[in-house]
């Protein structure tokens, strides 16, 4: 429908990225799909007789490679709960069913959705910039575009979470701990998060430069690539189908972190979202600052991008730290929610009180302040113009207090031995965030801040 809108409103580049992502999406699942159902092809003598049989089928289930998987996960699933009927069998079938299923939904997502996400927020970020043009496109086209910004982000959101529990359970058929749906909501909103940041990030990048975007995929999906084959991360036995799986995954972890390994590797997956989180944010206030400086003083903002990366690595990552250390005591997570719902109200109150106003609709403007509201749980957002030192001085110290609490209670609660290198590492990253974090923040505002001149006009 938005490609079919695009095309009738005359915007021919946008109507071909939506199509082509589409159709993409279409042809290499349906490949995939289709090689797998000729390796599960048991007898040469059957698939002799059946030889023009499967041609007809392979060509009519092509284009619903996802859908025909769910669908025989369905009916394994029905005769596994007959009996008499093969149980065991059927339940097998049905759980590597259910993960090539998921497995297939992932690769559509990231193949289709994925792009889609970043080509809709891309365009509506470059109209605002030029509103001239939104007078050209009729409001449907932009309640579509919402609706399709929407679904792909849950979209997926929800295949990467789908993947992780059909793979779980898989390698836990044995056992009797199986993922939860709990543990699938915390998973679900995780990968939420992390894909959402990540997508906004690359968004801006384009923005600023698309041959510098361009560039970050291509190195980031080659590094990736370089990683799997070092690690001798080997999901399947054939080298064919072992490269072919690799560098598809490659292109998922453009956005998303994948564990492809039979170990869990923690530490890539902490540094990945935590690089992902400090960029994101960097690379949103850089892209505002150079929409609001003088064109004669954009390039000197590359030192500045700098600082501030560095003045919010040791904003989030101690924020973070200290929120983990009281979770580990806290298993309910009742102080958190109750701290995080305590904070985001105090944002919110403040916001108001300020007359933040970003957006000329009120609707528009209330959703931002709430959402960005919710990120100052974590790392400080200047809403206005004007000046904010009384403000940052108010959140900074709150931020603090909450981290020393955190802190105070992680190490009287705690059953971890004091002098293992686990407590006194959590407690170094967690406690010095007040003197590094500040020092980086004076270095920014002294040495690069001085250079941005600004426009007197509001955002609109």
């Amino acid at each position: 429908m938005l490609a079919k809108d695009y095309y009738n409103d005359g915007l021919m580049l946008e109507f071909a990225l939506t199509s082509l992502f589409v159709a993409g999406s279409f042809l290499v699942t349906g490949i995939l799909s289709s090689i797998w159902h000729a390796q599960e092809e048991k007898k040469e003598i059957e698939k002799k007789k059946r030889k023009y049989r499967n041609i007809c089928l392979t060509i009519l289930r092509f284009p619903f490679a996802t859908v025909e998987r769910y669908i025989k996960y369905a009916i394994h699933g029905c005769k596994s709960k007959q009996k008499g009927s093969n149980e065991f069998y059927h339940y097998i079938e049905m759980i590597f069913t259910d993960l090539d299923g998921s497995l297939l939904r992932m690769f559509d997502a990231f193949i289709e959705s994925a792009p889609q996400l970043v080509l809709q927020i891309y365009l509506i970020l470059r109209e605002q910039e030029n509103l001239k043009n939104c007078e050209d496109i009729e409001v449907h086209s932009d309640i579509l575009r919402m609706l399709t910004i929407l679904s792909s982000w849950v979209s997926v959101s929800w295949s990467v979470t789908a993947y992780y529990r059909a793979l779980r359970v898989s390698n836990a058929m044995h056992k009797t701990h199986q993922k939860t749906l709990l543990s699938s909501a915390g998973y679900f909103l995780w990968r939420a998060f992390e894909i959402g940041s990540r997508v906004m990030a690359l968004v801006m990048m384009i923005l600023i430069n698309p041959i510098i975007f361009v560039l970050i995929v291509v190195f980031h999906w080659f590094a990736v690539i370089t990683w799997s084959f070092a690690t001798k991360a080997k999901p399947y036995k054939k080298f064919h189908e072992n490269a072919i799986f690799i560098v598809f995954v490659g292109f998922v972890q453009v956005f998303s972190f994948m564990n492809i390994k039979a170990e869990i590797q923690r530490s890539f997956a902490i540094a990945s979202s935590l690089v992902g989180l400090f960029w994101s944010v960097t690379s949103y206030n850089r892209n505002l600052r150079i929409s609001s400086a003088t064109p004669i003083l954009k390039a000197t903002l590359i030192c500045g991008a700098v600082g501030y990366f560095l003045w919010r690595v040791f904003e989030i990552g101690p924020k973070i730290t200290a929120i983990a250390m009281l979770l580990s005591v806290d298993s309910h997570g009742l102080y958190i929610i109750l701290g995080s719902l305590v904070h985001w109200f105090i944002m919110l109150t403040m916001a108001f009180l300020r007359h933040v106003k970003v957006y000329s609709k009120p609707v528009h403007n209330i959703m931002f302040i709430v959402f960005m509201s919710f990120v100052q749980i974590i790392s400080y957002m200047n809403l206005s113009h004007g000046k904010s030192r009384l403000l940052a001085i108010i959140y900074y110290t709150l931020f603090y207090v909450e981290n020393v609490v955190m802190v105070l209670l992680f190490v009287l609660w705690t059953d971890i031995d004091k002098s293992s290198w686990i407590f006194i590492v959590t407690v170094c990253v967690a406690s010095p965030d007040t003197l590094f974090c500040t020092l980086f923040m004076v270095m920014y505002y002294r040495l690069c801040r001085h250079w941005v001149s600004h426009k007197s006009e509001d955002v609109e």
